[in-house]
């Protein structure tokens, strides 16, 4: 038993007043002066008393009175199913032990009374053991009854109670043969369980028992600690005390729970509180969480005649403190209806203890700074949030100024959320409140309320208290339950030199940057800041090396290549161009030749940048300028740098990116890259300067004749014509390349090599003759073709002499057209064609013209037309060009003139010319229709 002493306060927070009549306030209200209850029920808004005598007294809220009989006889208990609007009777309509068990219908009225819907026997259910009923039941669903008797037998009926067809048989659940000295029953009450277990708490004048029952069946039985009470002195209490079933006894009042009845172990005993001791129960009733009871008490004044005063006293259960207390004439009857506590008394007075409002009892707490009980009374009566943090706050002050540190930063953690947490923090400022603050500050966190300021304190607290657990203690939980500004809070443990705990922090929250600063700047843990990074993604990967890879090398060299080479050739299946990280080699040649090698080598055409190559081709110019200047030679070197300007996968296969590698090929003077470049480009006029800037008179005339180009010729032959010491035969073959290919003309060749100091004639002899025989074989040849020209222009004119002045004879005998043979009409034409005249219309443009000579006659006329319109500016560009690609220029000049372009035009662009003259020996024209085209 677990037993609470009465050290209860006392307060007074109901007020009595006198019920006075509804027709004359000034006179007490007497309709229940001539009632004798023994029984009574409240709900719905109705007050039932009932009488020994069968009789039963309804009140309501107006306090009329009416009065019906529901027994003939007696009456012993009454129940009320308020959901239903039904109450449930037991008694007596015959002398005689006969048991009736009825159901009434409180909203219908016939004949005075409510309507009853049911009346059942149910003594006979007891066997040969007839005995008188003192207790009944029903539960708020109907489906459940109980009576119990004098006996001590109870039944239990399954089934719709309100109508008797439906009612099951009832089971007998406490036998009276063998518990007859437990004496009558004097209380019953039901409550469900969740699981759909009934738990049945009866009540006997010698013991409390509960029956956890499943449809008909007891399961389990329970015999309780409490040894009996009065019929008057139990109640069942509602959710606000748990349905806890209540027993008031002389010793003590007992809780029974319904549900650690159901449990397993052993439930005999329940919670005990010394209310009133030593002194005999009259009267026990539960309202919300109150509990009232009436008291008898020998040092009570009497108050004359035959009654006696007896205490009434209100407890409040969870609050633990007595919210009234009264002495009142002798009791009658005590219930709750319409939000109030009425007594009734035996001298027929009603008295109404009206509970004062929420405000009201909590100024009376304030006042006497009780502010555990106005919490408590503030829960209960669902204050809102508001008002409770303001309780909390003025309990918080009040015990602050006590100087009870800790219990009053229990209460401010009660405000978190509410209250400005500034308000307190302040207060705990000082060095001696540390812990106190920082039980706070843990709160603040944990609501997830905290700002970046409230961590950096909270953490300096542990710091100054040197709390490593809780420290820890922080981190574990920072993921599950703190909600705080995670980087003040490593912030602040890294100035503390808390650097384990601060990198812990940061791992947790994947705060990658942060925790290679700490690797770095605080534990100088370069190899494992290698590690985590390369554990990291491929994009923070990347972050971090590019922030951190120049340092790493410095420390961790071999390491950090490793981890670049393996993210610019296939981290995670990425790459990150090789470029970007070549800043973190600037003081580690070695290795970064290293690392662009194998980038080069793994990654192939998806590092090929410019800036990645050139950076690589530097490095290797700037071994071999060192090797030469230490008098070595390295070939193989060499070669390697040419096989970087010929690999396919870089740069350098685009001539647009080929800039930045010669200027580095000319700054360590490495003369096949040069050329390769050059000829990469395009450049042959560079490679010619090249060779000659060297003298290398030989690579002179080959580059002369691998490109072929007539200014790179011209180019070469003032060159050998500046420089004396030019081998003989260097000189022959170039003036033999340039006699082959016409370049340029003798007489200027000459011209360029009269510039000379060591040119002979002797050198230049076998070109002169070969040129001159080469001139006299092409002035034979031009004779020759001039003559034929002059034969052929000479026959040219004579054909048009006749065709214009001498008759012509058509002996043409088919059609041109459509080869059969003429008939007549016809059409004839000088150019020997003739045609039907419906053939010639048929295929004739123009009636002018022969349809066969048309097409050729509209070559000839566009070519003449092009020509006339070709302005003199596309004529001249066009002869330079000519000129320009000509072997001979002479024979370009006199193609030009022969076309007639050098004639004299008149200012408006039309060639000039000067008519023909007739012939003297011409014959007049002919008569002949056939002489002209039809």
């Amino acid at each position: 038993m677990s037993l609470v002493e009465l050290g209860w306060r006392r307060f007074n927070f109901f007020d009595k007043e006198l019920v006075t009549d509804p027709q004359n306030n000034e006179q007490a209200f007497m309709g229940l002066q001539d009632m004798e209850s023994v029984c009574s029920v409240a709900g719905n808004g109705l007050v039932l008393f009932g009488e020994g005598s069968g009789g039963v007294c309804q009140m309501n809220k107006a306090l009329a009175v009416d009065y019906w009989k529901a027994y003939k006889v007696s009456l012993a208990a009454m129940a009320l199913v308020s959901a239903h609007n039904l109450f449930v009777t037991v008694g007596e309509d015959e002398e005689g032990v006969n048991t009736l068990l009825k159901v009434w219908r409180l909203d219908r009225i016939e004949k005075g009374s409510p309507f009853c819907t049911r009346v059942s026997r149910i003594s006979q259910y007891l066997g040969n053991r007839p005995a008188k009923a003192t207790a009944v039941a029903a539960h708020s669903s109907l489906g459940y009854a109980a009576v119990g008797f004098e006996d001590s037998s109870v039944l239990l009926f399954k089934g719709d109670v309100s109508k008797e067809k439906q009612a099951h048989k009832p089971t007998n659940v406490r036998d009276g043969v063998s518990m007859a000295s437990d004496g009558p029953v004097t209380g019953l009450a039901f409550h469900m369980l969740p699981d759909r277990r009934l738990v049945l708490f009866v009540a006997t004048a010698r013991t409390i028992v509960s029956y956890v029952c499943r449809d008909k069946d007891v399961e389990k039985r329970n015999i309780h600690d409490a040894k009996g009470c009065d019929r008057n002195c139990w109640a069942l209490a509602d959710a606000l005390l748990d349905y806890q079933f209540v027993v008031a006894r002389r010793d003590m009042v007992y809780f029974y729970n319904p549900e650690q009845c159901a449990l397993p172990e052993d439930a005999t005993n329940g919670k005990c509180h010394g209310l009133e001791r030593d002194k005999d129960k009259v009267v026990a009733r539960v309202f919300g969480s109150y509990l009232c009871l009436v008291t008898k008490d020998a040092g009570v004044i009497e108050t004359g005649g035959d009654s006696k005063m007896q205490m009434v006293t209100v407890y409040d259960i969870p609050g633990q403190y007595i919210a009234y207390s009264a002495p009142l004439p002798e009791v009658l009857d005590v219930f709750f209806e319409w939000n109030n506590l009425f007594i009734v008394c035996k001298n027929g007075k009603l008295f109404r203890i009206r509970e004062k409002d929420i405000q009201t009892k909590l100024d009376v707490l304030f006042r006497k700074n009780l502010y555990d009980v106005a919490i408590g009374l503030a829960k209960r009566h669902y204050c809102d949030e508001t008002h409770l943090m303001e309780i909390f706050k003025k309990h918080g002050d009040y015990l602050y100024s006590k100087g009870d540190f800790d219990n009053a930063v229990q209460q401010y953690i009660q405000t978190v959320g509410k209250l400005e947490p500034s308000y307190v923090i302040r207060k705990f400022l000082d060095a001696s409140r540390i812990a106190q603050l920082t039980n706070y500050l843990e709160a603040l966190h944990g609501a997830g309320l905290a700002t970046a300021d409230h961590t950096t304190i909270l953490l300096n607290c542990y710091t100054k208290l040197q709390a490593t657990d809780k420290i820890e203690r922080f981190i574990a939980d920072a993921g599950n339950r703190l909600t705080f500004d995670v980087d003040t809070a490593i912030k602040v443990l890294r100035a503390a030199d808390y650097t384990k705990e601060a990198l812990k922090l940061a791992e947790r929250h994947n705060k990658d940057d942060i925790c290679l600063r700490i690797l770095l700047e605080n534990t100088h843990d370069y190899h494992a800041a290698v590690k985590r990074i390369a554990k990291l993604p491929f994009e923070l990967a990347e972050k971090q090396l590019k922030n951190y890879g120049k340092v790493l090398l410095a420390n961790a060299p071999n390491e950090t290549t490793a981890l670049l080479k393996s993210l610019c050739s296939g981290f995670d299946g990425q790459r990150a161009p090789a470029d970007q990280f070549v800043h973190v080699f600037m003081d580690d040649s070695v290795k970064l030749r290293e690392f662009l090698e194998h980038v080069a080598q793994e990654a192939g055409e998806e590092s090929s940048s410019t800036a990645f190559y050139n950076t690589l081709l530097e490095l290797y110019l700037r071994e071999r300028a060192e090797k030469i200047k230490a008098g070595q030679s390295d070939d193989e070197l060499d070669r390697r740098i040419i096989a970087l300007l010929k690999n396919t996968a870089s740069p350098y296969q685009n001539e647009k990116d080929l800039d930045q590698a010669l200027v580095l090929c000319q700054m360590y003077d490495f003369g096949p890259g040069m050329l390769y470049i050059l000829e990469k480009a395009k450049m042959h006029q560079n490679i010619l300067q090249y060779h000659m800037t060297r003298k290398n008179f030989t690579e002179v005339v080959r580059t002369c004749q691998r490109f072929g180009e007539r200014d790179m010729w011209v180019e070469a032959l003032w060159f050998v014509s500046r420089h004396g010491e030019v081998p003989v035969d260097v000189i022959s073959d170039l003036l033999k390349h340039i006699d082959e290919q016409s370049i340029l003309p003798p007489l200027m060749v000459l011209e360029i090599l009269s510039h000379s100091q060591t040119v002979t004639l002797g050198v230049v002899k076998d070109y002169l003759m070969h040129w001159l025989k080469t001139e006299n074989e092409q002035i034979g040849k031009d004779e020759r073709l001039i003559k034929e020209y002059q034969e052929e222009i000479k026959k040219v004119g004579e054909k048009m002499d006749d065709l214009q002045y001498n008759p012509q004879v058509f002996q043409v005998s088919k059609c041109s057209a459509c080869d059969t043979p003429l008939e007549v009409p016809t059409v004839h034409f000088l150019c020997k064609h003739s045609f039907h005249q419906h053939c010639f219309e048929s295929y004739s443009e123009n009636d002018q013209e022969c349809p066969a000579c048309l097409p050729e006659n509209k070559k000839l006329r566009a070519l003449l037309n092009a020509r006339q319109n070709c302005s003199v500016k596309d004529t001249y560009n066009q002869f330079k060009s000519d000129l320009k690609e000509a072997k001979d220029t002479m024979a370009v000049v006199a193609e030009y003139f022969g076309k007639g372009i050098y004639q004299q035009t008149t200012d408006a662009g039309a060639v000039t010319a000067t008519p023909k003259s007739k012939p003297a020996d011409r014959k007049p024209k002919s008569n002949n229709p056939f002489d002209d085209d039809a």
